[in-house]
This record gives C-alpha cells, sequence and structure tokens, in this order.
C-alpha cells in the first residue's frame, strides 16, 4: 500500500459500516498537501478495492451523493 492507501483504509477501518462524506475523506487524508481534487477519493478507493478484490469479508460501498463506507461482513453472513 502507499501512504494514502494505507491512510485511506486505516480511516474506513476505524469506522466500519459507517458513512463517510467525501469531504471529509478528503480532510482526513490529503490534509496536509493543501490541494486536494475530488477524484482523489474515487481513485483511491478504485486502487483499495482492486487490493482487497481477494477478501470477500471487507467491500468498500458508494453511497451515491455522499460518500464511502466500509461493509464488514462476518463469516455466515
Amino acid at each position: 500500500l502507499t501512504y494514502r492507501e494505507a491512510k485511506l483504509l486505516r480511516l474506513l477501518a476505524n469506522h466500519p459500516n459507517q458513512v463517510l462524506d467525501r469531504d471529509e475523506i478528503l480532510r482526513q487524508v490529503w490534509e496536509d498537501e493543501g490541494v486536494t481534487v475530488g477524484r482523489s477519493v474515487d481513485v483511491f478507493v478504485s486502487r483499495l478495492r482492486k487490493l482487497l478484490a481477494g477478501d470477500s469479508s471487507v467491500k468498500i460501498a458508494a453511497v451515491h451523493g455522499v460518500g464511502y463506507r466500509q461493509a464488514i461482513r462476518h463469516e455466515g453472513n
């Protein structure tokens, strides 16, 4: 994982099943860069989804018009 990928994954993991607003994700993950691009969130979520594709217990779900949430699936569900 890159630094930003790890930072985004940590943010999502610390808020399981909670919807995180796109602006909040930008603040939390890209706050130290000064300039942020709205599509950065989408690009990095896409990268994380590819990296996590082999783990069926973790899914990053888009919440249309709001942001993202990490959906944790438990074994047997």
